[in-house]
């Protein structure tokens, strides 16, 4: 009959610091995997404009107002798509917004965007009748589906659900009262950015 050796101390000591070094890799791999930082994403969708901000998702959850941690507005200028089409207007769109958001495409929780709404008034009818509506509904299906990793929720907002009929320098006094001064600063001179953060201000209750 074979008798098994014991262990030396020694041994049960490399052996134990082997396994500690396991523990530790795998806790690191964890999490590089799982606890990175994630993001909400909120957007003001257009086929020749946008805006968006960017809120890490911890701090979107449980701060009283949220910091932003990126913001972005933009407006299609005549010349800049290769033709006036939709088609060519929208990828020059997409092209800009996909060379900003990369960044935070991937580890993006939840995605705020404006929902395309018909407006009862003269403008309203006549964005309808100018094909506006089916256009911005296209839109903001491509941004959703750039985003769309199948980590990310999307939920989308009327414009009457976050801001009702108030005009826009109204609205941005507000967006301003809640988030400060300094925060303001980060966001452009009145631009579509604006927009974005008042849907996250919306979803959080605070507008």
């Amino acid at each position: 009959m074979k008798v098994k050796r014991k262990r030396t101390a020694r041994e049960k000591a490399q052996t134990h610091a082997s396994d500690v070094i396991k523990e530790q890799e795998a806790i690191k791999a964890y999490k590089e995997k799982h606890v990175e930082t994630k993001y909400v994403i909120s957007v003001d969708p257009g086929f020749t404009t946008f805006g968006f901000a960017v809120f890490k998702y911890n701090d979107f959850q449980f701060s009283q107002v949220p910091t932003i941690v990126d913001s972005y507005s933009y407006t299609q200028k005549k010349g800049d798509a290769v033709t006036d089409s939709f088609g060519s207007k929208l990828i020059t769109t997409m092209n800009e917004f996909r060379s900003k958001i990369h960044t935070y495409r991937a580890t993006a929780l939840l995605l705020f965007i404006e929902e395309p709404q018909y407006m009862q008034s003269g403008k309203g009818v006549a964005a309808l009748h100018r094909g506006d509506l089916v256009h911005l509904s296209m839109a903001a299906g491509v941004f959703i589906g750039y985003l769309f990793t199948g980590l990310c929720m999307p939920v989308s907002i009327k414009p009457t659900q976050w801001k009702g009929n108030l005009p826009k320098d109204v609205i941005n006094k507000r967006i301003k009262k809640i988030i400060g001064p300094e925060e303001s600063k980060k966001l452009s001179n009145g631009g579509h950015d604006w927009d974005a953060v008042g849907i996250a201000l919306h979803q959080k209750g605070l507008l």
